[in-house]
């Protein structure tokens, strides 16, 4: 997940000298738009209501995970440690 988020101080601004930065852009853009398509099937076999915005759900799942897997990479050493005296 840390690779996947390596750009995300960018603004989404896309340079020349930073293709790898541009290609997990798109990679998550990707994923997003899969998921995008996956809510819209499932409204319309009837999994989710017809009022479901897919794209609107996508985004907001996205946001999530992507806010997760950040919090992970900073703190991931404090939530192991938290794991392992848990136990």
């Amino acid at each position: 997940m840390l690779l996947a988020y390596g750009d995300v101080d960018s603004g989404g601004r896309s340079r020349p000298e930073r293709p790898a930065q541009d290609a997990l852009t798109a990679w998550r853009e990707d994923g997003r738009s899969r998921l995008r398509h996956r809510f819209q099937r499932a409204v319309d076999e009837g999994d989710l209501p017809s009022a479901t915005d897919p794209d609107l759900l996508a985004r907001y799942v996205m946001t999530v995970a992507n806010g997760i897997a950040v919090r992970v990479t900073r703190y991931g050493h404090a939530l192991r440690e938290a794991t392992l005296h848990a136990r």
